[in-house]
């Protein structure tokens, strides 16, 4: 991986002849096969449609007509999704694969003719310290499948990484909004600028957008059939060993891999046909099955008697509260952020919770009191124990 000036002379850019990548010295940090297809290796995203049999079945999916009104909006329709929209698809639905699913997705090649660089670009959730007039370029070392993109592109397939920042002196003093929650909420109007910002000799903020480009055209290890958006995953693998770069060399604990999920809500996905102007060619939906965070959670206000069984459950220690708690935490970790290890560590606190809740459930079955149950559980039970020597003989059945 090298630093490159960004613009019309960037390595690997469409309209440079292959000469150039072809008399490129091999770096240390070139990346082989292996380690090129498991780093940041991400779930494939969904294009406007619904999640494929591999993945879990979900609650508070966009439906299709969400969707399609999101579409409209970008395609200049008239109105945006609102809160009732979402609300229609808080109804569960079974995953299930359908015929046509690759159809639905995007099949850059049939949009332009000859050789091109396909582009994705998309905001940045943090700002990762590439000023506009420089880029970077990461070069792997597994070949293309077709000696036509070799002849191309060269024999190194390669993926750009450039961004465009908004830089603006100073941090925000107040959080949006905040002016108009206090005159709502007590009457009184703040004296002073609700935009007023501070520290602007000592701070400047960053707004990040990244475009990632590279050739489309197979290497190995890729599958065009079985992974159309093979590219996409190309250049999030590419630049999440950036960002891990990024983080040894910075230490800074906010530089993070990313997921498709933090991509959202859309990738605007366009190509560089050799010695041409770069072209749209379509905004890709990331993840709509994730709910925007402004939306309401539901049509109506609860009432103070949903309150009251609520805060009731919680000082009760109903059964299986914690299991929904850290269940909830497992959902979301998959469905909004896409953090996979929070998922799965918070899927087997729910797991362990619920077997516990069920051990405790039993005793109270048996007729044991409060403090018979109290005292069984305050000692420490390994769960393997719990499932092995305590559970089957209450449960029953073979041990």
């Amino acid at each position: 991986m090298r630093s490159v000036p960004a613009g019309p002379g960037a390595p690997g850019r469409a309209h440079e002849t292959s000469k150039h990548h072809e008399a490129e010295p091999k770096s240390p940090l070139t990346i082989p096969c292996s380690a090129s297809r498991r780093a940041g290796a991400a779930r494939r995203p969904w294009i406007a449609q619904r999640p494929r049999s591999d993945t879990l079945t979900s609650r508070n999916n966009l439906t299709d007509a969400y969707q399609d009104t999101w579409r409209q909006a970008l395609q200049g329709g008239v109105r945006r999704p609102t809160n009732s929209d979402a609300n229609d698809a808080t109804r569960p639905y079974l995953c299930k694969v359908q015929d046509d699913d690759h159809s639905r997705l995007l099949d850059p090649s049939e949009l332009i003719d000859g050789p091109f660089i396909v582009t994705f670009t998309a905001h940045l959730p943090f700002p990762v310290g590439i000023p506009n007039d420089l880029g970077h370029t990461i070069f792997f070392d597994i070949p293309f499948k077709e000696d036509a993109a070799i002849a191309q592109f060269g024999t190194k397939p390669f993926v750009n990484i450039r961004v465009f920042e908004l830089a603006e002196s100073g941090l925000p003093a107040w959080q949006k909004g905040t002016y108009a929650a206090i005159e709502k909420l007590y009457g009184v109007r703040l004296e002073g600028n609700p935009e007023e910002r501070y520290g602007e000799d000592v701070f400047l903020e960053h707004d990040q957008w990244v475009t990632l480009e590279t050739p489309h055209a197979v290497v190995e290890g890729e599958d065009a059939t079985e992974d159309p958006a093979f590219t996409f995953h190309r250049c999030l693998s590419a630049f999440n060993l950036f960002l891990q770069a990024t983080l040894l060399i910075t230490r800074d604990i906010r530089i993070r891999a990313i997921s498709s999920r933090d991509l959202r809500p859309v990738v605007i996905i366009g190509a560089q046909p050799k010695g041409q102007k770069w072209r749209l060619l379509s905004p890709m939906f990331m993840h709509p099955d994730a709910q925007s965070e402004g939306l309401l959670t539901r049509d109506k206000p609860f009432t103070q008697h949903e309150l009251n069984n609520g805060l009731h459950a919680i000082i009760t220690n109903k059964p299986y509260l914690t299991t929904m708690i850290w269940r909830s935490r497992a959902q979301r970790s998959l469905r909004q952020t896409g953090d996979a290890a929070d998922a799965v560590i918070s899927s087997q606190v729910a797991a362990e919770s619920l077997l516990f809740d069920t051990y405790r459930m039993l005793l109270v079955d048996e007729g044991h009191s409060s403090v018979e149950i109290a005292s069984q559980l305050e000692g420490e039970i390994p769960f393997k124990s719990l499932v092995t020597k305590r559970l089957p003989p209450k449960l029953g059945g073979r041990n």
